[in-house]
């Protein structure tokens, strides 16, 4: 009985069901925060426009409203509703030819035939599961890299991390590009510990759903061309899942560079069914649109100053002040 509980093989997986049931544990706590938050917080100013968005795109296969952010997780929060309910969509015919997302959104959200919380859970809800694998997949990559104690540790961070937290309980695109970024960036890495073209392939629909998310979403492509980038700096292998013999007689470059274009060319795949394949001319306009709304810029308030133009420093200080002590502490360390 004492060999068989001190055998190693055993106890690596009694390690291993403590540790699946504190990550469970952890995953209560963050849905808890979730739902405390989905049920103590009103509508937030964007929440309207995405959810009259989205479930127009359902119904109507119309992207007029809101083009300035891809439909996928819009889409993906709506659906419940779509499914659910089958609430008829008919706004009014000169708002929705004049596209005026936000009273097409307050009229969705307040004069349906459910109530407004009602729509605004289900909502919440959806992403507050991609929230949900998030957390699971840091922790899934932490265990992968180092073991059973720092995927604990980084769970526990991401889960009581307060923007995760709070954009995970909100109909926003914010969560869902976090998600797929991430995961496009894990799968890379899984890549390259073993090649094979259904990894490759996956890194080009996760960073093909992260474009169809945010348009932010742009710096994954610069980050990923960085990435092979310093592969071929630091001569790491990052061939094709083909003939090694034929492979490896490429230059290192050519093969970082066909697995970028390849990885492109998936994402760029991917994109077509989130618009109901109407062709890439709506992910462009609605490009176009966010590039112009971000050069002329819109009101903003920070420190006690207004502008128009934004500033240099916003992001960094609003970095230090959201994020928790502990974590900072942790990063510095």
């Amino acid at each position: 009985m004492l060999a068989a509980v001190t055998n190693p093989i055993h106890m690596r997986l009694f390690h291993r069901k403590i540790a699946l049931f504190c990550g469970l544990i952890v995953l209560c706590v963050f849905v808890g925060q979730g739902v405390f938050f989905i049920r103590a917080n009103s509508q937030t100013v964007d929440e309207a426009t995405h959810l009259a968005a989205g479930y127009s795109y359902l119904t109507t296969r119309d992207f007029r409203l809101d083009p300035e952010h891809p439909p996928f997780i819009k889409e993906l929060q709506v659906l419940p509703l779509w499914v659910i309910y089958k609430l008829p969509f008919r706004p009014d015919l000169q708002q929705w030819r004049e596209a005026d997302q936000e009273q097409i959104g307050l009229d969705f959200l307040y004069k349906s035939a459910i109530p407004a919380d009602q729509i605004l859970a289900w909502s919440r809800f959806t992403n507050l599961f991609l929230g949900v694998l998030l957390v699971t997949l840091i922790g899934w990559w932490a265990y992968r890299l180092w073991g059973i104690l720092p995927a604990m540790l980084a769970m526990a961070l991401a889960c009581f991390e307060p923007n995760l937290v709070a954009h995970s309980a909100l109909v926003t695109t914010d969560l869902g590009v976090a998600l797929f970024i991430f995961l496009a960036v894990y799968l890379l890495w899984e890549y390259l510990q073993l090649p094979t073209w259904g990894r490759l392939a996956a890194v080009g629909v996760s960073t093909g759903l992260a474009l169809a998310a945010k348009f932010s979403a742009l710096f994954l492509v610069a980050a990923l061309s960085g990435i092979f980038a310093l592969l071929v700096i630091a001569g790491e292998p990052c061939a094709l899942p083909s003939n090694k013999n034929r492979i490896d007689r490429w230059p290192k470059t050519a093969q970082a560079g066909t697995l970028f274009l390849i990885v492109l060319f998936v994402a760029f795949l991917t994109i077509f069914p989130v618009y109901f394949f109407q062709g890439i001319v709506p992910w462009v306009t609605g490009l176009r649109e966010f590039l112009t709304h971000a050069d002329t810029g819109h009101l903003s308030f920070f420190l006690g100053d207004y502008s128009y133009e934004g500033w240099w420093d916003y992001f960094g200080i609003a970095f230090l002040i959201k994020t928790p002590i502990g974590s900072l502490l942790l990063i510095a360390a």
